[in-house]
């Protein structure tokens, strides 16, 4: 499998024009059993026991697979661990994005190691959703504020937005999450007449992306 389609030949093109000489198909071939085997030991390592916050999120690639190119998902989870750091914990490739596969990245990443999550944040895919429930039980979950945002703007005529994003990004900017309810609240007051569908996937939804760890004062 090739991302992007870079063939064997495309990448002794690139060396060619970079460094003037030429890699023959053995050589690069050896080569890539270097980098599996780095990735798989990458892939595989030991995980540590908690983190604060674990971002998870799918995005669609084109794969080359035999002779087809098609698109597939990668399924990826990143953690901030009680440093403060970003790791990436996991990567899962599927030709979805479902609940097994969710399911699949989450129990290979608990296996490794991450035992404890405080908090998941993710969008509201019910596959992931439910995901998330079978491993991590125990982990609060938000829903992702940028994902949210985008789910109420396709609700809205193209040409305002930027108005009511602006508006909703001032709801999420506020010290706390009481004050990002009033602000909410008048947001909805506002638009309500002229956006009805969009004001009411805000009032459905905020909550959840209001929620926090046990350890933490703020989204």
């Amino acid at each position: 499998m090739y991302l992007q389609g870079v063939s064997t030949r495309r990448v002794n093109d690139i060396t060619e024009q970079l460094c003037g000489v030429s890699v023959s198909a053995g050589r690069l071939s050896r080569l890539n059993h270097k980098v599996y085997e780095k990735l798989e030991a990458w892939r595989s390592r030991s995980l540590p026991e908690q983190c604060e916050y674990l971002y998870l999120d799918g995005m669609q690639v084109k794969a080359r697979w035999g002779e087809h190119v098609e698109p597939v998902w990668l399924l990826v989870a990143v953690a901030v661990n009680l440093q403060g750091y970003r790791e990436v914990m996991g990567v899962e490739l599927g030709a979805v994005e479902d609940e097994a596969g969710w399911t699949a990245l989450l129990r290979q990443v608990k296996r490794r190691g991450l035992r404890r999550v405080s908090l998941v944040i993710s969008d509201a895919h019910q596959g992931l959703c439910n995901a998330v429930e079978r491993c991590y039980p125990q982990a609060n979950h938000q829903r992702c504020i940028f994902h949210f945002i985008q789910n109420v703007l396709v609700q809205v005529p193209h040409r305002k937005r930027r108005e009511v994003a602006t508006a909703l990004k001032a709801v999420y900017s506020q010290e706390s999450a009481e004050e990002a309810r009033l602000k909410a609240q008048r947001f909805i007051k506002v638009y309500g007449k002229r956006f009805p569908e969009a004001t009411r996937t805000v009032s459905a939804g905020l909550e959840e992306t209001l929620r926090t760890s046990q350890t933490s004062t703020c989204w």
